[in-house]
């Protein structure tokens, strides 16, 4: 398997939604 290519920028992921 081929090594995968390092992102050079990180998907910054969503805050959670908190629970009320």
């Amino acid at each position: 398997m081929a090594e995968p290519e390092p992102n050079p920028e990180p998907t910054p992921h969503p805050d959670p939604t908190p629970d009320p």
